[in-house]
């Protein structure tokens, strides 16, 4: 919810001790299954601010060749095997030696770090190493050993190898070419194309699944309602703040910041597309990843200059010429996606008064548009909240950043004004003044199209975006082979179906309770609504003893989503309702075996009961 910014910062001080905690206890049992109990690396820790470019373990023990190994623990925490590529902070431009970790018979890769966007955060690396993961498995991890040697290679070899063995290598290395002289660069891992142009980077065009759209993208913000400056009337107090999104018009235009010129970079398999625009404070990197069929951007928002007394709301518009009559699709906290349409409510007729605002609606996963038919698609996942909306035909924008200087009279009783400095003490004991300069945000948005129907694209992105690897990094000196007791580990038996999210696995009793048998907390997930997808958004069957290898099950009770009563005692005392529709019932107290079915959309818990 929304708190003052005193209330904010405790709010980050204690997630921050929680997750501190965590990453302390993870990387220990991480260590030990991976390095053994008497392993050299003695600072395995979670690099917290990959997004900031900065990883103080890859960092330090990349400043000078050969002089020290980097082991690269890189955890997958969804319930299918997948390959995510990652960008490693490194401090030095030259050539690294890449090796899977504890397989004698891998292959050295030598490939080239690529020049990070940049960053203002403090102590962000100047380099990021594009490191392929091959397929990590579902709830696993796999190991890699990265040592810095030296030298400087700006143009690698096309066709370096690559740990992707999944895909074909016309996936896996991307081809460039050069359409009507100098303009435009076309970029193809085999899944997805893209056309940028050659001088400012500006996105043209995309190609998935036999489908080609004129996709482009654009930067801008609205300026915010202040009635100081805007206010003709009494009733025209409302300031857009905290609660309440507002342009300082109400069919204000977007405000479009050009892009000024672009730099693009290509290595291993890897492809980014930088962009400066004439506003300093808006950057963005285009990505195509080898094996991933959609586009990635990259942006860097922030401090929003309000030095002209404006607050400024920041958008990302994507343009399509796809016919999507008005109506375009929000995820609803991540599950059933809500259909939108334009200057329209369901239950009520609307007067239209603010034809921007009045179409925003929050976007916690994806949103997307499509064309009657489902013939042309196009769907963005994200990896926040935020504000989306389609004020046009074919066009998705989103709210990612905001900064504004009047409160909106709706609670929090001050603007959302954040600084990196922080705030002066709250009265009685001080003034509340911000010092320092406006926050900087960085974020990620994924973008597909395709002739599948919006949907079925948004669904394909959202699990993995919400659930970005983990990379956890530690360093021995020297070059020498580190002991390596598993180079990968798996949590899981098999691979959960596709359309299926093991949303919970946790212990449920403690590991010094008197209990003679253990017990486990399994809740699931069937990620598609029904007719999203012709094969997906069918039932899904799970069998338990996959999500548990190793163990032996006694019994499996299943009970409420929260977990705290069985379903058949839930049943018992639950109202009955009387009329038309239909009373549902799903479980008992104890299921015959150990395989569960799902229906779209369902989410189920189990307790589940293991011999010891």
């Amino acid at each position: 919810g929304t708190a003052k910014q005193h209330v904010a910062n405790d709010y980050s001080k204690r997630l921050q001790k929680g997750i501190d905690a965590a990453v302390a206890v993870t990387s220990s049992k991480l260590g030990r299954l991976i390095f053994g109990v008497n392993s050299t690396i003695g600072n395995l820790t979670l690099c917290q601010r990959l997004n900031e470019t900065v990883c103080d373990v890859s960092q330090a023990g990349t400043l000078d060749p050969n002089s020290t190994t980097v082991s690269v623990i890189v955890y997958n925490a969804l319930a299918q095997q997948r390959s995510t590529p990652i960008l490693l902070p490194v401090s030095s431009a030259g050539s690294y030696s890449i090796r899977s970790g504890g397989d004698p018979n891998s292959t050295e890769t030598i490939i080239s770090p690529i020049q990070s966007l940049k960053s203002t955060a403090a102590g962000a690396a100047s380099y990021a190493l594009p490191l392929d993961t091959g397929l990590i498995p579902a709830l696993g991890a796999n190991t890699y050993l990265v040592t810095f040697i030296g030298g400087f290679d700006s143009h690698p070899v096309d066709g370096e190898e690559s740990y992707l063995d999944s895909v074909t290598s016309e996936q896996r290395i991307l081809a460039t070419k050069t359409i009507g002289g100098k303009e435009d660069v076309e970029y193809s891992n085999g899944l997805i194309t893209a056309v940028f142009d050659g001088n400012t980077g500006e996105l043209k065009s995309m190609t998935s699944s036999n489908v080609t759209l004129n996709v482009t993208h654009e930067w801008g913000y609205y300026t915010s309602w202040d009635y100081n400056i805007d206010g003709k009337y009494e009733s025209d107090k409302q300031n857009s703040g905290a609660y309440i999104f507002r342009p300082s018009t109400p069919n204000q235009k977007l405000v479009t910041v050009k892009p000024k010129s672009a730099t693009f970079q290509q290595t291993a398999g890897f492809v980014e597309v930088h962009i400066e625009y004439e506003e300093p404070w808006i950057q963005a990197t285009y990505r195509i990843l080898p094996g991933q069929p959609h586009l990635e951007v990259e942006h860097t928002v922030g401090p929003i200059p309000v030095a002209d007394g404006r607050g400024k709301e920041v958008v990302s518009r994507f343009t399509s010429p796809i016919q999507s009559s008005g109506t375009f699709y929000t995820d609803s906290n991540g599950r059933e996606f809500m259909q939108r349409r334009k200057n329209y409510r369901p239950s009520w007729d609307l007067d239209v008064y603010e034809p921007v605002a009045g179409n925003y609606y929050p976007v916690n996963a994806a949103i997307y548009v499509e064309d009657a038919s489902k013939a042309q698609g196009m769907a963005i996942s994200v990896d926040r909240s935020q504000g989306g909306a389609s004020l046009q035909d074919g066009s998705i924008e989103l709210m990612v950043h905001r900064r504004t200087l009047a409160d909106d009279a709706r609670g929090v009783g001050e603007p959302i004004n954040e600084t990196d400095g922080g705030v002066t003490p709250y009265p009685p004991y001080g003034t509340a003044k911000r010092y320092g300069k406006g926050l900087v945000v960085r974020g990620k948005h994924r973008i597909m199209i395709g002739g599948k129907g919006g949907a079925t694209l948004a669904r394909s992105m959202m699990d993995s975006s919400f659930a970005d690897p983990f990379v956890f990094v530690g360093s021995s000196k020297g070059t020498e082979d580190i002991p390596v007791q598993a180079s990968s580990v798996n949590g899981l038996a098999k691979d959960l179906p596709p359309n299926v999210m093991l949303i919970t696995r946790q212990r449920w009793t403690e590991p010094n309770s008197t209990q003679s048998d253990k017990q486990f907390l399994i809740r699931l997930g069937h990620q598609y609504g029904n007719g999203e997808d012709d094969h997906l958004s069918t039932p899904a069957t799970v069998d338990l003893v996959d999500c548990l290898p190793g163990y032996e099950i006694s019994e499996v009770v299943e009970l409420t989503l929260s977990g705290n009563q069985n379903v058949e005692d839930w049943e018992k005392s639950r109202l009955v309702w009387t009329g038309s529709g239909s009373q549902s019932s799903k479980g008992s107290t104890g299921l015959k075996d150990t395989a569960v079915e799902l229906q779209p959309m369902d989410i189920r818990t189990f307790r589940v009961t293991v011999k010891s």
